[in-house]
């Protein structure tokens, strides 16, 4: 799926190729819903920023948010918030859904199931997503949904950016004024700084991946 493990199987002598992530290949033929939901005016925000969010972290692992107060990381202003000021996503004529990809751990396998299907639906009749997840991000590729990966904080740090190479080059990546975008690592991105975003006009997806998507369509197709 990226680069990186590519490299690393390489390394070790496992023949290994990019494949690609299996998620761009969702909906590739229009039978992924049975009633397919219609486009809505809605922008969902989904874990926007999560591993710099000490109240997401606080909720998923209470271990961590007393580790966040001694270490005095704990702040009860959200990324999330501070995104939604600069693009003025706190008008009230833009539909704002908050999700997240957290569930409780005694969470059955069937539920799983039915909450990762409430999430597909959601993003196929979004207008605009807004996320730090690769799950997410890269399904709204596939499903033709505008989405912009928010990407920053602990996201850019090297030893984090290595399982994103190769899946961030095939979408818009947004970052604040300030984030340089000079380092090595980062290069062949297609950056978008956070006050250049119109919410009513989000860009379109990249189409990079669509080739890649037909390959593994054709090599499961085939395995099959």
């Amino acid at each position: 799926r990226d680069y990186d493990s590519m490299k690393r199987m390489k390394e070790v002598g496992i023949d290994a190729f990019y494949s690609g992530c299996l998620t761009t290949t969702l909906n590739y033929d229009g039978r992924l819903f049975a009633n397919p939901p219609e486009k809505s005016d809605k922008i969902l925000l989904v874990d926007v920023l999560f591993k710099d969010d000490a109240v997401l972290r606080a909720k998923r692992n209470k271990l961590l948010f007393v580790k966040d107060v001694l270490t005095g990381k704990f702040k009860k202003s959200s990324p999330v918030q501070e995104y939604l000021n600069t693009l003025g996503a706190e008008d009230n004529t833009h539909q704002i859904e908050y999700l997240t990809c957290y569930y409780d751990a005694k969470t059955s396998e069937s539920q799983r199931f039915a909450h990762a299907e409430n999430i597909l639906r959601k993003l196929a009749g979004a207008k605009l997503v807004i996320t730090s997840r690769i799950h997410i991000a890269l399904p709204c590729l596939a499903l033709g949904t505008p989405v912009l990966f928010a990407f920053g904080g602990k996201l850019s740090h090297l030893q984090e950016f290595t399982r994103l190479d190769g899946v961030n080059n095939h979408m818009n990546v947004l970052v604040d004024e300030e984030f340089d975008d000079t380092a090595p690592h980062l290069k062949g991105i297609n950056f978008y700084r956070i006050n250049e975003i119109d919410l009513d006009r989000p860009p379109k997806n990249p189409e990079t991946h669509l080739k890649i998507r037909e390959s593994l369509v054709e090599r499961c197709n085939m395995f099959i």
